[in-house]
């Protein structure tokens, strides 16, 4: 009944997402396994939370207001602020390293591709234009490209785009599907999954 799991940034406590009281909520506890706190309590799901680099922020995905949103709130749970305000589903959030943008995926224009705001919700920017579903983005740790997984060819691959969405490149090209990225610290190597 505990998923997504997510280390703090000082890797002091974990934050998870829980059905252990009849509905998802937020949850985090110390390494050691003590001192668990919920950080959500709504009447909705609230799922997928993410530390913001610097340790002040939460970002998660909840529907208390109807459809998929992005929030955020502060690291004991107070100070919750909706972020995005379409209809359509958003989700996938993602940190850059200085904290200051969040990545997304947003279905607000047909299909679902990758934006970015800034960390309050201001200044939102399409970052992809596909006939196919873009999803799952992830910031470089220099914060200069945003890697994320494209069924653009058919198939599911790891497609790295620049962080103002001025240039792309695939990085995989099977016919398989590719997925899962996961930068090296040094930004220098992506690691996937693949079935192909």
């Amino acid at each position: 009944k505990d998923w997504w799991p997510s280390w703090s940034p000082d890797g002091s406590t974990v934050m998870f997402e829980s059905f252990r009281d009849g509905d998802f909520e937020l949850y985090r506890v110390d390494q050691d396994g003590g001192n668990l706190f919920r950080l959500t309590n709504a009447p909705a799901w609230d799922a997928h939370p993410v530390w913001s680099k610097d340790g002040q922020w939460i970002a998660f995905v909840s529907n208390r207001d109807g459809s998929a949103e992005i929030y955020r709130m502060d690291a004991n749970g107070g100070n919750v602020q909706r972020l995005t305000m379409d209809a359509t589903p958003d989700g996938s959030p993602a940190w850059s390293a200085d904290s200051q943008w969040i990545a997304f995926t947003s279905w607000r224009d047909g299909n679902p591709e990758i934006y970015r705001m800034r960390s309050d919700g201001s200044d939102v920017q399409r970052l992809t234009n596909n006939n196919a579903r873009d999803d799952y983005p992830l910031w470089s740790p220099d914060g200069q490209s945003i890697a994320y997984v494209s069924g653009e060819s058919g198939s599911e691959n790891v497609v790295v785009v620049s962080a103002d969405g001025s240039s792309s490149h695939a990085l995989t090209a099977a016919t398989g599907n590719n997925g899962s990225p996961s930068w090296s610290p040094d930004g220098q190597y992506l690691a996937f999954q693949t079935n192909h």
